[in-house]
């Protein structure tokens, strides 16, 4: 079976990494110290999201495939009990080169994608997923995407969100401990 190669327009990536602090423990670091624990965590164990812009999705590549999107979104991450604060921060690069390998005889794909919004993202106004499928003829198919960030960063935020659910970035560092 022949495989070719569609680079995929409307999806970017982020290195995005969340942990839940106890907020004494939060309250009393330096700016410094918070700072090194994110670059770290980003450097060392973030995971890799992608960002859907449903409007400039398409699949481009020798042969045309017709796509589409089944998109749903919440939040996955458990509650955050009180006294607590989770942490959520990403980075965006300024270029992504994201493909896909299908196989030459599907001319039709739908992308499932189970969106996360990490308690925030939907706040930032990202439509973010790590979960994702491709369909086709009615069965899933066994491919994924392949994706490189590059270039200078483009973004880096941090979100502070409380077991009330109230979230802030950290450039609105006002964020109510209740």
């Amino acid at each position: 079976m022949t495989i070719k190669n569609y680079r995929i327009n409307g999806i970017s990536e982020l290195m995005l990494f969340h942990c839940i602090l106890n907020k004494t423990e939060l309250t009393g670091m330096t700016p410094d110290s918070l700072k090194q624990i994110i670059d770290q965590k980003l450097l060392d164990e973030s995971d890799q999201v992608f960002l859907l812009d449903k409007d400039n999705f398409s699949f481009i590549g020798e042969k045309q495939v017709a796509s589409s999107i089944q998109y749903t979104e919440r939040d996955h991450l458990p509650e955050i009990e009180k006294d607590y604060i989770r942490l959520v921060f990403w980075e965006e690069f300024g270029g992504a080169n994201v493909n896909i390998d299908i196989p030459e005889n599907i001319d039709e794909v739908s992308l499932v994608i189970d969106g996360n919004t990490f308690g925030c993202m939907d706040d930032w106004g990202f439509e973010t997923f790590a979960d994702y499928s491709f369909i086709a003829a009615g069965k899933e198919l066994d491919i994924y995407f392949n994706s490189e960030s590059y270039g200078e960063q483009k973004d880096k935020v941090v979100y502070l969100i409380n077991s009330s659910g109230n979230c802030e970035s950290i450039r609105e560092f006002r964020i109510q401990f209740s």
